[in-house]
């Protein structure tokens, strides 16, 4: 910590997301500005907020290594992407950077920055994979930066 200021660990940017009332249209948009991506769809995932599940739809495609996540909430504590949605149904909105911690070191590192700083974590948790724990929680950064970040970390 520098003088207060909030100091991440390093990362690696991972993806930039959006959130949009319509996934369909959402990718169309995002297809026509990123050229034609193929998006892998996953419906109804689960997100862990701290007043209970949220649920979304999501689709994320690969730009050359790096990726782009359009998001439409579809039900339970889902104010977090409700509260950016555009009034149009088709357009997107910029919702998060989400950035990939590389080591334990670093993922503690993130854990007690936020807890140093009491930043409010409205969303996070872990979830079992093929390739081991997934570990994500969005800061959020709004008042400092304008938007959420994600960090995740596969241990």
């Amino acid at each position: 910590m520098v003088n207060g200021d909030i100091v991440f660990p390093k990362f690696t940017l991972y993806h930039v997301a959006f959130v949009t009332r319509s996934l369909e249209e959402g990718m169309d948009s995002l297809r026509r500005t990123y050229g034609n991506p193929e998006f892998f769809v996953q419906r109804q995932a689960p997100i862990q907020t701290p007043n209970g599940m949220a649920y979304v739809d999501f689709a994320l495609a690969d730009l050359n290594g790096f990726k782009v996540e359009v998001i439409e909430p579809t039900g339970g504590h889902d104010g977090i992407y409700r509260e950016a949605l555009p009034q149009e149904i088709g357009a997107t909105r910029f919702h998060h950077v989400a950035s990939a911690i590389q080591s334990q070191q670093d993922w503690d590192q993130v854990c007690e920055t936020i807890a140093n700083h009491q930043l409010a974590t409205p969303i996070g948790g872990s979830a079992e994979t093929e390739q081991g724990t997934f570990n994500y929680v969005y800061v959020d950064m709004r008042r400092q930066l304008g938007h959420y970040l994600e960090f995740v970390y596969i241990s």
